[in-house]
């Protein structure tokens, strides 16, 4: 096989283990922090709730009721939070 097949071989593979993730900011008031899901209160009256591991509810109860811009991801369906960041 030459250099050109392997090259070739080698990107097929590796696209066709890429999955696309859907990332998206979402910014609004942090409204209610649970066990294991956050509530953000956008423009509007706009309401969303994202999953959130153990280790970012720390993070999260910083900001709780205040303006933050929140990274969302999307995994398995579900939407997780990525990271928090202060509004001014």
């Amino acid at each position: 096989m030459t250099i050109r097949g392997v090259g070739t071989l080698v990107t097929v593979i590796f696209f066709s283990f890429t999955t696309v993730v859907a990332a998206y900011e979402f910014s609004g008031k942090l409204e209610r922090l649970d066990f294991n899901t956050v509530t953000l209160l956008g423009k509007d009256s706009d309401k969303k709730t994202g999953r959130i591991c153990n280790e970012q509810r720390v993070q999260a109860a910083r900001f709780l009721g205040k303006s933050v811009r929140v990274n969302f991801e999307q995994q398995q369906g579900e939407d997780w939070v990525v990271s928090f960041e202060a509004l001014k």
